[in-house]
C-alpha cells in the first residue's frame, strides 16, 4: 500500500510511539486501529479492499510488536538465570 506524501515529515506516528510509549499502549494502539479498519471495511467505501489491507498493516504490526516483547522477557529470564546460576 502507498503511503501518501504528506505522511513523509521524518519520523512516522508508529516510529514515534515505538520509542515513547509503552508496551501495552502500543500493543492496544494496533489492536484498536485494526478493529476500526475491520469494523468500517464494508460501511465506509464501495469496495472492503483497502480497509482490509489497512487492518492487516495493523494485525502484521502488533505481530511483530508481541514477537518482540517475547523476545525480550526470554532474554531477560536468561540472564536472570545467568547472574544466578541457574537453569
Amino acid at each position: 500500500m502507498d503511503t501518501p506524501s504528506y505522511y513523509n515529515t521524518g519520523i512516522t506516528p508508529v516510529e514515534f510511539m515505538r520509542s515513547h510509549f509503552t508496551n501495552e499502549e502500543i500493543a492496544g494502539f494496533y489492536r484498536g486501529n485494526a478493529i476500526k479498519y475491520l469494523a468500517r471495511a464494508y460501511k465506509k467505501h464501495e469496495s472492503p479492499i483497502d480497509d482490509l489491507k489497512k487492518a492487516r498493516v495493523y494485525i502484521d504490526y502488533l505481530l511483530e510488536h508481541e514477537r518482540n516483547v517475547q523476545q525480550e522477557v526470554f532474554q531477560q529470564d536468561e540472564q536472570v538465570e545467568e547472574m544466578y546460576n541457574v537453569k
